[in-house]
């Protein structure tokens, strides 16, 4: 069995005994719980201008077209366009070069996270186009972006101080990323006293614009009754179920975990693990292993059980590791 709890400094630590047949809650640690991926919202939408047409446009030096093409490589999908990481960093580059704003913090935003696509990153292009910027103006998605160099030492000495200066002067022009990255702040004192009940406030404002990390944190917050807010786990349901629709992996791996004890809602907590583990999501794995061992909204399948099992484990989760071992000691 795994439970996890919180520690007097809000770090999880999980308990495993021999039973494995209680579903794992998703393993998010504290850095996590305050997640910081960036919101979607900030990149602006394209145009449905169609494919053939937009490469035209951007090949003949249209910076807006170059701007879209690259927001279609980053994403992919949709049967428009496969998602390609370095075509998106050339377009945008094209577009930012002719001063293009919106390509700019896409770019500045692209080099900072391109290790998420296994892709070295690259903090010096990455602050040379955020300078760029704010050399110009006062854009909150770029002083969020410098606050995040100074918060974790991106490219330039690392000053949390500095970074949470950065971060509340976006948030006071209503960046809904920044407001995250306080709460997170607040939480752990980083940069600045420790505050949890502003951290919960400020993670529930954030939840509320529509950021979906920070409305899977509000999840978190109502699921272990954090920071004086009563457990209640069906507003924790709630807040999950907002972000997993926003397509948020850890959100969709909660909620799939709360629904599959619900006997009325088996399928539809196996339809969000399955979204979580396409994007990668161990615990996901694990616990669609458990609904197949346990015969939760499908047929009972010790084999398929298996399957999910061993992809958690190759993925590193180490219940699924120790799971499968004390199987194989019992086999001999």
């Amino acid at each position: 069995m795994i439970k996890r709890e919180f520690s007097e400094k809000n770090n999880i630590k999980y308990y495993i005994k021999t039973s494995s047949s209680i579903l794992a809650l998703g393993v998010i640690l504290i850095t996590n719980v305050f997640a910081m991926e960036e919101q979607r919202e900030n990149e602006r939408p394209t145009s449905p201008t169609p494919k053939k047409e937009l490469k035209q446009r951007a090949n003949g030096g249209d910076a807006q077209a170059q701007y879209e093409l690259g927001m279609l490589y980053k994403k992919g999908g949709s049967g428009v366009i496969i998602k390609k990481p370095s075509k998106a960093l050339t377009r945008f580059n094209d577009a930012a070069l002719q001063g293009h704003l919106e390509a700019q913090i896409s770019l500045a935003r692209m080099y900072f996270d391109l290790d998420k696509e296994g892709i070295p990153k690259d903090n010096e292009q990455a602050l040379k186009w955020i300078q760029k910027v704010l050399k110009t103006s006062e854009d909150p998605r770029a002083q969020t972006l410098l606050g995040r160099a100074y918060f974790d030492g991106w490219g330039v000495p690392q000053n949390e101080s500095e970074g949470i200066q950065w971060f509340q002067k976006a948030a006071e022009q209503g960046d809904v990323d920044a407001l995250n990255r306080l709460a997170y702040a607040y939480d752990t004192g980083r940069g600045i006293r420790k505050d949890v009940k502003k951290a919960a406030d400020l993670t529930l404002q954030a939840a509320k614009q529509g950021l979906a990390a920070a409305q899977c944190n509000a999840g978190h917050v109502y699921f272990f009754g954090r920071h004086g807010i009563k457990k209640d786990q069906k507003k924790a349901l709630e807040w999950y179920l907002l972000s997993a629709e926003q397509g948020y992996a850890d959100a969709q791996a909660e909620a799939g975990y709360i629904l599959s004890f619900k006997k009325k809602k088996y399928a539809e907590g196996m339809e969000w693990l399955l979204k979580a583990d396409q994007q990668g999501h161990q615990i996901a794995a694990y616990n669609i292993a458990v609904m197949y061992e346990e015969g939760k909204g499908v047929k009972k399948n010790k084999e398929e059980a298996k399957r999910w099992y061993q992809k958690s484990a190759d993925q590193g989760y180490r219940p699924a590791q120790e799971k499968l071992a004390r199987d194989f000691v019992r086999s001999l």
